[in-house]
């Protein structure tokens, strides 16, 4: 992201709320670029993506796709796994882990944890809040958490599936649990498609073309508002499907004057 763009975090903060952040930012991995300096209080999380969990561990294939794994040529010695940080605003990103296949698998419940708290610590102070939790399921490698692994019996991709679910509702139950669901506006998306490659595939439904093409299958995505305390005034019909680009990139769109910067 140009360092010119403001994000949705930098406008909120500006207007008092706390602002927080868990899970994968893919927006700039240089220190400036990351979460803390573009409007976030805190975050947890990586800064690029989860595939590149599978580095240190995928060294062999049977499929068309060539093995990434040390045996390939990758080595941590030249090109380091990627870092799970913690950062707070103001402070350096601290190193608390390395993302491994392991590691991956235990993502979405310490990002639920942490969102939970914020949440939770902020309704209690009355202080305004925006709570992202861009989720790491279901994006490959798709595996669940060891305490959803064979609970459905339909494999790895609806065991993730059953886990996300659990995990949303942990974040829904927080808000109602803090008396603030009327007041609170929740938005669930997808910021693409699904996945083509092999095993991770998903279904897109009737559209066609996947993740990384530009066709109606990758970019029509699910996206859903909960606003108890207001009225959904637009029929369903209208609001079952969206195209992308609104907000996967969490960059407000406003009119800006000529001394402002550049016009977009």
């Amino acid at each position: 992201m140009t360092q010119w763009e403001v994000t949705i975090a930098q406008l909120l903060s500006g207007q008092g709320y706390a602002t927080g952040m868990w899970g994968k930012w893919h927006l700039g991995s240089a220190q400036a670029r990351l979460p803390t300096n573009r409007g976030f209080d805190e975050w947890y999380g990586i800064p690029r993506t989860y595939d590149e969990a599978m580095w240190p561990s995928l060294d062999e294939t049977r499929s068309m796709w060539p093995s990434v794994g040390d045996k390939q040529g990758w080595s941590a010695r030249l090109v380091q796994p990627e870092p799970i940080y913690e950062a707070r605003s103001g402070e350096t990103p601290r190193v608390v882990a390395t993302l491994n296949v392991d590691n991956r698998r235990t993502m979405e419940a310490e990002i639920t944890r942490r969102a939970v708290d914020f949440i939770k610590r902020n309704a209690s102070a009355g202080k305004p809040f925006f709570a992202y939790v861009p989720f790491s399921l279901v994006h490959m490698p798709t595996l669940p958490n060891l305490e959803f692994a064979g609970k459905t019996g339909n494999g790895d991709w609806a065991d993730c599936l059953a886990e996300m679910d659990y995990r949303t509702g942990q974040v829904l139950d927080a808000i109602k649990q803090a008396g603030v669901e009327d007041d609170t506006l929740v938005i669930f998306m997808s910021d693409n498609g699904p996945e083509a490659t092999n095993p991770w595939e998903g279904d897109n439904g009737p559209w066609r073309g996947t993740y990384f093409t530009a066709m109606e299958g990758s970019l029509r995505a699910p996206f859903i508002i909960r606003w108890p305390g207001k009225d959904a005034r637009r029929p369903c019909e209208q609001r079952d499907r969206s195209h992308r680009r609104p907000l996967h990139d969490n960059r407000p769109r406003r009119r800006r004057r000529r001394s402002e910067g550049p016009s977009d």
